[in-house]
């Protein structure tokens, strides 16, 4: 897939996730100054959001490549996708945490319904105002 295909397919998804990712990180969290990676200063939200735009694109990929060659029903594949989906962005969101900005354990379950708003956020917005997915959730 070239570039432009691949952004055709994807680049609308990606931006409403990393869109809402990085709002629900701004109002969950709050200003929490930036975090320097390889010289560059960059807001606390706009990583959440890169990480969303990525756990989309990641959700979509085991939709897409994984799932089809299951033999389960379309149920059960659309509920592992949104599993998937904000499984990974969850783990991205609390690696992520972790490492940049030394995140207490007491705050995971706050990055896993930051995750889960996220996912279920981008689906909404995706489905009514995007072209709509794969997972049909809503």
């Amino acid at each position: 897939m070239n570039p432009k295909e691949f952004l055709e397919k994807n680049g609308k998804k990606m931006a409403i996730a990393g869109g809402i990712s990085g709002a629900v990180a701004y109002v969950g969290f709050g200003e929490q100054g930036t975090v320097d990676i390889y010289g560059v200063k960059v807001p606390v939200a706009a990583v959440f959001a890169a990480i969303g735009a990525a756990g989309a694109l990641a959700g979509d990929v085991v939709h897409d490549q994984i799932l089809p060659n299951s033999k389960q029903d379309e149920k059960l594949k659309k509920l592992e996708s949104a599993a998937v989906g904000i499984g990974g962005t969850a783990a991205a969101n609390i690696a992520a945490a972790k490492v940049l900005f030394n995140t207490p354990n007491n705050n995971l379950l706050n990055l896993l319904a930051l995750s889960a708003v996220s996912f279920v956020g981008t689906e909404y917005a995706y489905q009514n105002y995007g072209v709509p997915t794969k997972f049909d959730l809503f």
